[in-house]
C-alpha cells in the first residue's frame, strides 16, 4: 500500500505517540505539556493543534499507567491500586486527575 494511502485511527495513532514520547524520554514532559494547554487559546486548542495536543497528553497519561503498574509489581506493591498510582504521578507532575 502506497504511503499517501496510508489512515491511522485514534488508537494506532495513540500507540504510535505513546512508543514515541517513551523513547525519547523527554524531562518533565507533563509539566510542558500543562504548561502548554494554560497558555494556548481554546480555538487553537478546538483545532488540529489541539487534537495534537490531546494525543500527546492521552500517550503521557498512557505511559503514566504503564509506570504505575510496572512500578508496582516489580516491587510488590500490588495493595496500591493502579488508579491510586497513575493519580499520583499525574499529580506530581500537576495534570489535572
Amino acid at each position: 500500500m502506497p504511503a499517501e494511502n496510508l489512515i491511522l485511527d485514534a488508537d494506532q495513532m495513540l500507540s504510535i505517540m505513546t512508543f514515541a514520547i517513551g523513547k525519547a524520554a523527554v524531562m518533565d514532559l507533563p509539566g510542558h505539556l500543562k504548561l502548554v494547554m494554560e497558555f494556548t487559546s481554546q480555538e487553537v486548542q478546538g483545532g488540529k493543534v489541539g487534537q495534537a495536543l490531546f494525543t500527546v497528553r492521552a500517550a503521557v497519561e498512557n505511559l503514566a499507567e504503564n509506570v504505575s503498574l510496572a512500578s508496582s509489581s516489580k516491587f510488590g506493591l500490588r495493595s496500591i491500586s493502579k488508579e491510586n498510582m497513575r493519580q499520583r504521578f499525574l499529580q506530581t507532575f500537576g495534570m489535572a486527575v
